[in-house]
């Protein structure tokens, strides 16, 4: 995992492209078989290829049907990002949602995020026993290869705790348990701020090719205070 910090924090230390927030990303715009553009509105800001790999948009993968994002370690276990940077928050809840799906059991950090200084807040894990978790071992739900599930973090910049539900039924959050008081990866004395979101493949202890389908992103400022029950921007996947 140390060489994969460094990387990280090169690949950061180099991207330029801020968002205006809210974010609603579907890649709805971009050509499938082709990267995804960067740096407009409701775009990445930048993607890291694996190398050996691939970061194309698709007409489908891994059963989301709606013109997903995918990175592909080519089999390598290299890897590979997509990331959204917006102007650091310290001050407010962030939430942050996607449609994700995974074509196999793996060990992986799909969702990470990251400050100012390029230091990593908090990750959402996946092992290869099919649970959901975060980097303390807390199960947050379940997946199954090939089957979408959507994801929503809050973000608390405040107390510098984040919460996460799974709807593993894409029939809204409303219904699905919510992991509150989640810590934080690093020690929270170092983060400053929130300023990426990423999603990645960076797998571990996994054979064969893994590959992360992505799509319907959606970032944006929830103020000091929300109600978890509050609208979705995910839409559906048929």
């Amino acid at each position: 995992m140390k060489a994969t910090a460094i990387i990280l924090m090169l690949f950061l230390a180099v991207s330029t492209f801020a968002v205006d927030l809210p974010v609603y990303c579907t890649f709805d715009s971009d050509t499938p078989g082709s990267p995804p553009a960067l740096g407009g509105p409701h775009q990445p800001s930048e993607i890291s290829t694996p190398p050996g790999g691939s970061i194309l948009v698709q007409a489908d993968a891994n059963g989301i049907a709606s013109q997903p994002c995918v990175i592909d370690d080519g089999g390598t276990g290299n890897y590979g990002l997509i990331a959204f940077m917006f102007e650091p928050i310290s001050t407010q809840i962030i939430r942050m949602e996607a449609l994700l799906s995974l074509n196999q059991l793996m060990n992986s950090y799909p969702i990470q995020t990251i400050d100012s200084q390029a230091i990593v807040a908090f990750r959402m894990g996946v092992n290869n026993l099919g649970e959901i978790n975060d980097y303390l071992g807390t199960v947050l739900g379940t997946y199954t290869p090939g089957v979408p599930f959507a994801v929503r973090i809050d973000a608390n910049t405040i107390n510098e705790t984040w919460s996460c539900t799974i709807d593993d039924e894409l029939n809204g959050f409303e219904d699905d348990f919510t992991h509150t008081g989640l810590e934080y990866v690093n020690n929270p004395d170092l983060i400053i701020d929130l300023k990426y979101l990423t999603f990645c493949t960076n797998t571990w202890d996994t054979a064969g090719t893994s590959i992360l389908a992505v799509d319907n992103v959606r970032i944006e400022l929830m103020g000091t205070d929300i109600d978890q029950t509050t609208w979705s921007g995910i839409k559906a996947l048929y």
